[in-house]
């Protein structure tokens, strides 16, 4: 018989994402479940790495981006080592401690930190004023840039920030970095990440949590709990 896999200790960070309707013990028990329905030990041994991993990432993360992972293992019962790596890999660019490396980490995401970059305003400080310079060239004093020039003699950082009114604004790379880290929390699981749904229930889906989710979740997990009790009584007895 496969002893518990998980402790409390283990999960204590992650049990607040779950709704106040479900207790630390039930989820515990839950992925204690779902660990123990691996059949195969490197496999079962991997898992329950993957979700230290992600437990031990969390603290440095937005609650956001927390919730539709814990959403993702709890609800939808994701085992998929694919998709968990996804998730610490995820966990990795969006820890606002470390920003150093998120330009080429983001890369394989369905929206990179480069493409937020490009789609926002955002532009090196040396490209600007090549940019302006050509437009000055072309139109003269009818050059869009042409009440904006103020503003280059205050830049004094690597990139600029472009307004709707073509006005510029100095920004640090780490502002922009954390800002589209929240950009990140605000989007979907399945816009970040290619998730692999062969394996896992509906993980290319939004979890939508509603009230039959919970009771069901409820369900599930009581009967495990309460299995797991009889389990323990009756080695008690022996």
């Amino acid at each position: 018989m496969i002893e518990k896999v998980f402790c409390f200790k283990d999960l204590y960070y992650l049990t607040q994402y779950a709704l106040s309707d479900i207790s630390d013990e039930e989820v515990v028990a839950k992925f204690n479940y779902l660990a123990k329905n691996i059949k195969n030990n490197t496999m079962r041994n991997k898992y329950k790495k993957q979700v230290l991993s992600i437990v031990d990432k969390m603290s440095n993360v937005d609650d956001d981006i927390n919730q539709k992972i814990f959403d993702k293992l709890f609800y939808v019962e994701d085992t998929n080592e694919k998709n968990l790596e996804q998730y610490i890999t995820l966990l990795n660019i969006c820890n606002v401690e470390d920003l150093e490396n998120i330009e080429n980490n983001s890369l394989d995401l369905k929206f990179s930190f480069n493409d937020f970059f490009g789609e926002n305003g955002y532009i090196e400080s040396e490209y600007l004023f090549d940019l302006v310079d050509e437009d000055l060239k072309q139109n003269g004093i009818n050059s869009k840039y042409i009440y904006s020039l103020g503003d280059l003699s205050r830049i004094d950082t690597e990139y600029v920030y472009i307004d709707d009114y073509l006005n510029f604004h100095p920004e640090d790379i780490d502002d922009i970095k954390k800002e589209y880290i929240e950009n990140l929390a605000s989007l979907k699981l399945d816009e970040i990440i290619d998730l692999n749904n062969k394996e896992s229930i509906d993980a290319n889906n939004k979890v939508e949590i509603t009230d039959k989710t919970v009771k069901e979740a409820q369900k599930h997990v009581a009967g495990i709990v309460e299995k797991e009790s009889e389990t323990a009584k009756v080695k008690n007895t022996k």
